[in-house]
């Protein structure tokens, strides 16, 4: 057998929280997307937040957007010190290197 697919089998896209969230109006928000790979060769360049507008457009998010490495895991954060209504909306986590994406949806109250 020439290669292996088992790491390309063990690589993962989690996004925390997941799902649809509800925050208060200037309050701090941090969304964190972990990726896994057993070989250690994530590229975190390759790891980006992105608003999603009308029509499925992508957009640099308002957020912070800060890496951390843990081992073999990425963790690429998006934060607000003070979100407000204007980052009301749907948030996509996207590993270019791998073609794998997780959404989340923020609400502002």
């Amino acid at each position: 057998v020439i290669g292996s697919v088992e790491g390309i089998l063990s690589r993962s896209l989690l996004v925390s929280p997941s799902g649809s969230i509800r925050v208060k109006d200037k309050s701090t928000l941090t969304l964190n997307c972990t990726t896994s790979s057993n070989n250690g060769t994530t590229n975190i360049d390759n790891i980006k937040w992105y608003k999603v507008g009308d029509n499925q457009s992508l957009f640099q998010p308002s957020g912070q957007r800060r890496a951390i490495h843990d081992g073999e895991k990425v963790i690429v954060q998006l934060h607000w010190s003070q979100i407000n209504s204007t980052d009301n909306g749907q948030y996509r986590c996207q590993w270019a290197q791998f073609n794998q994406v997780n959404d989340v949806t923020v609400t502002v109250e």
